[in-house]
């Protein structure tokens, strides 16, 4: 059993070259947040960032602000369509889902679990509850839990990573297969590549590089020049394509048509679209990746 572990939905790709093509992992994309503090989720900004004439996915319902229940919507729908589009052409990936269950409250095993959202905050049993899905060919799950966008912390990722591992079968994933390893997205608050010292990605990195979870390893996405990279793989050709594919030749053209699932999917949570890059690490979404291993056994 692998675990993918991501701060938002939409973070997925950045450790996609450990994930794809693996059909003797059952993979379990896990995310702490529900990624509702973006500000694409106010419907002015919504609006003009969605581009459905290009062939982008439009939200419904659409999202109606920041921190609402339709923004949530918003971003975990895109997640499934996401996964469902990756899968049609790696069979391996998880994107057959029947309806999404919501279960818990877990136990918090002494963990603070709170979160704040604009101003106000929380700690309420909805923290510690998981809406789940599950592929119906057994490949994998998707488990969102919900522990505040723009402010998770470590020890809250460790924690989610702990709940899913201990309570499989609640949740409804096969309880059977031996837990293999966990891999997180990406994070940089160096100038070793494109930065991205987002708080909630950083506390990924911080939980998978201090918590054992008693794996055969963990991994975070980093830079190449990371004095801590032990590990290089290139995302195939095939899956670059099927999340960043346009329409015509020039694939970096604005008006060209969304057909990759990244840009189809996600877009709307993108200026223009999401770019990607094929040769280096300039950009936040790279298909030459880079990871350091902790306990490896």
């Amino acid at each position: 059993m692998s675990y993918i572990l991501a701060p938002h939905p939409d973070d997925e790709f950045q450790s996609w070259s450990l994930v794809e093509n693996s059909p003797d992992n059952y993979k379990v994309f896990i995310t702490a947040t529900r990624g509702e503090e973006t500000s694409l989720c106010e419907p002015g900004n919504y609006n003009a960032a969605l581009q459905a004439s290009l062939g982008e996915t439009a939200q419904s319902p659409s999202p109606a602000g920041r921190w609402t229940t339709s923004c949530v919507a918003a971003r975990q729908e895109s997640q499934i369509r996401f996964l469902t589009q990756m899968s049609s052409a790696d069979a391996s990936i998880p994107g057959s889902f029947g309806t999404k269950t919501t279960v818990g409250p877990f136990a918090a095993n002494g963990a603070s679990l709170c979160r704040s959202d604009n101003g106000v905050n929380s700690c309420s049993a909805a923290q510690r509850t998981a809406d789940v899905w599950i592929d119906s060919q057994g490949r994998g799950a998707v488990v969102s839990f919900d522990l505040g966008d723009g402010d998770l912390n470590a020890a809250e990722v460790a924690w989610t990573v702990a709940t899913v591992r201990d309570n499989r079968g609640a949740l409804g994933i096969n309880s059977s297969l031996p837990n293999f390893n966990v891999v997180g997205a990406f994070s940089n608050t160096t100038t070793a590549c494109v930065a991205y010292p987002h708080v909630d990605h950083r506390a990924v990195h911080q939980a998978l590089w201090n918590t054992d979870f008693g794996f055969r390893w963990q991994a975070a996405a980093t830079c190449a020049g990371d004095p801590d990279q032990s590990r290089a793989g290139t995302v195939s050709a095939n899956a670059v394509q099927s999340a960043f594919a346009m329409s015509g030749s020039d694939q970096d053209s604005l008006s060209a048509n969304r057909l990759g699932a990244h840009v189809k999917q996600y877009g709307w949570l993108a200026g223009d679209y999401y770019h990607v890059d094929r040769n280096g690490q300039s950009l936040l979404f790279h298909s030459h990746q880079n990871f350091w291993i902790r306990f490896l056994r």
